[in-house]
């Protein structure tokens, strides 16, 4: 599902402004899945008309790839090459 929110007051609770379901049926080679997913989403925050640099989505987790990093303390801008040096290396 996606799920446009919106928060009357910053304190409020959010409310479900708009939503779309996309379907993830998967084939035996999981082909065209990313493509799909990317198109829907392209086209839900175009007619939500989106304009915010933070998405959360939830997705099954088979058809996710997790890891878990172990960054010091650092300053968030030096976070991204921290990351990507971590990524490079594993």
């Amino acid at each position: 599902k996606a799920v446009r929110l919106e928060r009357e007051q910053p304190d409020a609770p959010p409310r479900i402004v708009d939503y779309i379901v996309i379907e993830t049926k998967s084939t035996a080679d999981g082909d065209g899945i990313a493509d799909k997913l990317a198109a829907l989403l392209r086209a839900f925050s175009e007619k939500a008309d989106l304009k915010v640099d933070r998405v959360c989505m939830a997705m099954p987790s088979d058809k996710l790839l997790v890891r878990t990093l172990r960054l010091p303390a650092t300053d968030p801008r030096k976070l991204v090459s921290a990351v990507d040096l971590e990524l490079k290396h594993r």
